[in-house]
């Protein structure tokens, strides 16, 4: 193993044998806002599915920075560029502190925040639009948008009284680790840490795979990393010899997702996370607004909001008294008791037409608002699940015109194969599975319901109802 420059500790990892850590990087990790990733889970509520799948963000932090540092050193060792010390280090910090901001439970909490105030700002703007003089005139809103997580870190990059000192002491700008990791602007090397083949999803799929006992991250790194070169833009490609491992690469993710983080019970107790946080965001138990995290950030109070604290405002809300539906949808959340699938529909098709799926995402909601009135179960408790795309790659073989990215940097991320001194995206390479499945997606919609304890044994029955009710799609019963 090729070790970072300055390196002054060793720590063992279950995924990556020994990586070293250089000083700022061990400074950095010893900060408030760094430790508080060991009690944010990384796969959100996988754990309650893969009893192992509960390590954290900042195991998977340090794992991204070392990934990113073997990168760069291949590219060295493989005689393409100059990367200078102060680049090098620059790229590891940026692997390092890309997940610096995530909130508690990851992807599903961040979600149903930006659903909650997205919800807001739409009833807000239409009150004042209502009640404007100048009808010509729709009224300017400056709504407090909640940040995502790449938001949060550069609040954190901004405002955190630790980092901005550690960075100054190390001659590192804040915007530099910033622009790398949220692709502002982006550096020659972007794609080290944003892109189809990165450092992150690279230790994401190796540390799951791990984690879960699944198959789906057997990741083949050393030949991936053999393989790295530049074109004569600079952006980083694998010679054709790889286009199989990279295919192998992102078949890999593609089942990982499937089969974890969209797996039908993590999916279910997603769901009704979400309701729970809205809950949580219309009393104000919580505040994730713009100026709330920085209020958190700037009173300490944001390193303890992981997930042990949003458990523990969960338990409070239970026990102050709250409606018979909310009280059902985090009893069963404390009790891990999941929604159960009453069915589902999948199929693939053309990533870019969506009309299908919008037409069996309607078709589950009829069914359910009829399910709802035949069982006597409150709306509430049903949930109609909608994957949106999940496709192969952040861009297709080929697109309509009307869809085509008005940004480069979407097909910039591509992974790209080394032809002569240029290369190619993997979508424009004949030879090519993505040349093909590239263009496809997964379009998935699942019914699930939430069911009282009193009412567990009708689920077959509702299973053969819902089974009966639909006209459209090819239905699978839920199991």
């Amino acid at each position: 193993m090729t070790t970072p420059r300055n390196g002054v500790k060793h720590v063992a990892d279950p995924v990556h044998g020994t990586v070293e850590l250089t000083s700022p990087e061990v400074e950095l990790i010893s900060t408030q806002a760094f430790q508080r990733l060991r009690n944010v889970k990384q796969l959100g509520l996988a754990h309650l599915v893969f009893p192992g799948a509960d390590y954290s963000r900042l195991s998977h932090c340090v794992g991204v920075c070392h990934v990113t540092g073997r990168i760069l050193n291949s590219l060295r060792s493989n005689g393409d560029t100059n990367i200078s010390e102060e680049e090098y280090q620059q790229y590891r910090l940026a692997g390092l502190l890309h997940d610096v901001g995530h909130f508690p439970f990851s992807h599903a909490f961040e979600d149903a925040v930006s659903d909650y105030y997205r919800d807001n700002q739409t009833t807000q703007s239409f009150l004042e639009s209502e009640h404007s003089t100048d009808q010509d005139c729709l009224p300017t809103i400056s709504p407090n948008d909640p940040p995502d997580h790449e938001d949060v870190g550069r609040l954190l990059l901004e405002n955190d009284i630790e980092i901005k000192q550690i960075l100054e002491n190390h001659d590192v700008l804040s915007h530099d680790i910033y622009s790398i990791f949220a692709r502002e602007k982006p550096p020659r090397f972007a794609n080290l840490i944003s892109s189809d083949l990165d450092a992150d999803r690279i230790d994401y799929l190796l540390r799951t795979a791990h984690h879960t006992g699944l198959p789906y991250g057997s990741v083949d790194i050393e030949y991936i990393l053999s393989q790295l070169r530049l074109d004569d833009e600079q952006r980083i490609c694998l010679t054709p010899k790889a286009l199989r491992t990279a295919e192998h690469f992102l078949f890999c993710r593609y089942f990982d997702y499937q089969q974890t983080s969209y797996h039908k019970t993590v999916s279910a107790f997603e769901e009704v996370l979400k309701d729970i946080v809205f809950a949580l965001l219309d009393r104000k138990v919580i505040d994730c607004s713009r100026t709330g995290i920085v209020r958190m950030i700037e009173s300490n109070q944001w390193y303890q909001f992981d997930d042990s604290y949003i458990l523990q405002k969960i338990r409070t809300l239970e026990s102050s008294g709250v409606d018979d539906v909310l009280n059902v949808k985090i009893d069963a959340f404390l009790r891990r008791v999941p929604p159960k699938l009453i069915g589902s529909i999948e199929f693939l098709s053309d990533r870019n037409e969506e009309t299908d799926h919008l037409r069996n995402v309607r078709e589950l909601e009829r069914v359910r608002n009829e399910l709802s009135n035949d069982f006597d179960i409150d709306p509430q408790l049903w949930y109609v699940w909608d994957s949106k795309v999940k496709s192969l790659t952040k861009v297709g073989s080929y697109a309509p015109v009307s869809m085509l990215p008005t940004d480069k940097d979407e097909l910039e991320q591509s992974i790209r194969i080394k032809v002569g001194h240029k290369s190619e995206p993997i979508v424009n390479i004949h030879r090519s599975l993505m040349s093909i499945m590239a263009q496809q997606a997964l379009y998935t919609a699942r019914l699930y319901v939430l069911l009282p304890k009193e009412r567990e044994s009708d689920r077959q029955a509702i299973t053969e109802a819902a089974r009966n009710k639909i006209c459209y799609g090819y239905w699978v019963d839920g199991k």
